[in-house]
């Protein structure tokens, strides 16, 4: 392949651009934000199903806690109804007897439903509580990630702009280098993950830590200016700087 030397140049203005570019675009995935933002939203989303689990659990302890009651109740108005039978005293004495063992039993049951009562809601009001630590929780963690967005776009606004302002001038650049030698330049870049061009005064690249073989050196400092030549690993566009 070949291109004009001086096309060949514009290449290593090009490359700098390049890697700058990369090097934002790599910050900008990589801001302290971005990994605590994601943090924060598992959290919030490990919250949202602490607070289904504990509503739902305050929900099914407070039926159950009416439940109760309705039981108590119904057994409180049969005891009530018995002991007015049993004070009145009308009935045979087999029959008030028999009121008697049934008030008792009834008593006994009142008693039991109470002690019911009372563990249950001594289990809703912990339920409860549990409830409103995870709601606080969610207002807090609700707010740590509105104030980490704020701080992300603020960061992501000042590296667009730069990342804007580089873009500006590598599309002016580009549109001045030969097409075809362009998109080689593009295509190795591809390959290689970012670098595309080295321009060298001797056989070692101190930047990469690149250095040519004899012979390939012996190749690039003979060969035609405008002979676009690839270096032996990699396929990097070799520039030899000493023909500018």
């Amino acid at each position: 392949m070949r291109a004009p030397y001086t096309e060949q140049l514009k290449l290593l203005e090009l490359q700098p651009l390049d890697t700058e570019l990369a090097k934002l675009n790599h910050k900008k995935k990589t801001l302290p934000e971005v990994t605590t933002l994601a943090q924060t939203n598992e959290r919030a989303q490990k919250l949202q199903r602490l607070n289904v689990q504990a509503t739902t659990h305050a929900a099914d302890m407070t039926r159950e806690l009416k439940s109760i009651d309705t039981d108590a109740q119904q057994v409180n108005d049969r005891l009530e109804l018995q002991s007015k039978r049993l004070h009145e005293g009308k009935g045979s004495a087999r029959e008030l007897v028999a009121l008697q063992g049934e008030v008792k039993r009834l008593q006994l049951r009142s008693a039991e439903l109470e002690e019911q009562q009372m563990a249950m809601m001594e289990k809703i009001e912990a339920a409860q509580s549990t409830v409103n630590k995870v709601h606080a929780a969610q207002q807090a963690t609700s707010k740590k990630i509105e104030e980490l967005q704020e701080r992300l776009h603020t960061a992501c606004t000042s590296i667009d702009a730069d990342i804007a302002a580089l873009r500006s001038r590598r599309e002016t650049l580009a549109s001045t280098i030969d097409a075809a030698l362009l998109a080689e330049y593009e295509a190795v870049r591809e390959r290689t993950g970012g670098t595309g061009v080295i321009g060298l005064r001797g056989p070692v690249c101190p930047e990469l830590g690149y250095e040519l073989s004899p012979a390939q050196w012996d190749e690039l400092i003979k060969s035609d200016p405008d002979e676009v030549i690839f270096s032996d690993e990699f396929d990097y566009i070799l520039i030899h700087l000493d023909n500018s």
